[in-house]
């Protein structure tokens, strides 16, 4: 079912005009075409998306676990600019007794 999953969308992915939540997607579709055993040449673009993915998801945790020591010990904190953006996300890994109100 995968590769004829593939084979529909394929034609239709634009790996250059994607937006922001099928990007997000990507990474999910290089593990799943590598699981069914899928080459194809786009795997190598798939790569490099999902190696930046995941540095990102390995900074934010460790970025989270930092502000959840800076809050237990009582230090404030305050994000700015693109942090502030996406605090939402880091706040999500930081238990809420320890967030800052």
């Amino acid at each position: 079912m995968a590769v004829e999953a593939w084979a529909v969308l394929r034609p239709l992915l634009d790996l250059d005009h994607m937006g922001r939540a099928s990007e997000r997607l990507v990474p999910l579709l290089h593990q799943n075409l590598r699981r069914h055993g899928i080459d194809d040449p786009r795997l190598s673009r798939f790569k490099d998306i999902y190696r930046s993915w995941s540095r990102n998801e390995l900074l934010f945790r460790r970025g989270a676990m930092l502000l959840g020591d800076l809050a237990h010990a009582g230090v404030p904190t305050l994000l700015l600019k693109g942090a502030r953006a996406t605090s939402s996300r880091v706040h999500s890994h930081v238990p809420d007794a320890l967030r800052l109100k």
